[in-house]
């Protein structure tokens, strides 16, 4: 299962009284005594080194599709991130992280908007769409797409 699912199963559950949240701390708290995560300090730093390591990966070959690179990703680099979970598993993480962390960002600047009132003829509905897609993309942050969006950019 991929992190963005898991992520979205535990908010659903997180989302039930206000109880459930200090029973799944108390829940973690427990476990990691019982059954520690790393038996050496060494083994922990390993698993953050590897972990690291696919991140950076993964980055370039989130990269590689979405932006021009001079060369590409070594076919053997792609069959590592296959093997240490899929193709879905780690651009997934990515992808989420990466998602959530411009979330507060995004709401901020959706706060600063004021309501838009138009009245559209049929003939005007692509310009609703370009308006939909200019706000999303200021929305998100996205100022670069924003500019390549519009007929003869910014």
């Amino acid at each position: 299962m991929t992190l963005s699912r898991r992520l979205l199963g535990l908010l659903k559950v997180l989302d039930y009284p206000a109880g459930r949240i200090d029973y799944l701390i108390a829940h973690y708290q427990h476990m990691s005594r019982v059954d520690p995560p790393f038996s050496s300090e060494e083994e922990r730093l390993q698993d953050e080194a590897c972990r690291k390591l696919i991140e950076r990966l993964t980055s370039d070959l989130v990269k590689e599709r979405m932006e021009p690179t001079k060369e590409p990703l070594a076919p053997s680099l792609k069959e590592f991130l296959q093997d240490t979970g899929g193709l879905d598993v780690h651009p997934d993480a990515h992808f989420t992280v990466h998602g959530l962390a411009r979330v507060s960002g995004a709401v901020q600047r959706w706060k600063e908007l004021k309501p838009l009132w138009l009245r559209l003829l049929p003939e005007q509905k692509e310009v609703a769409a370009y308006i939909r897609q200019a706000t999303e993309c200021y929305i998100w942050g996205n100022a670069y797409r924003l500019s390549n969006s519009l007929p003869g950019g910014l």
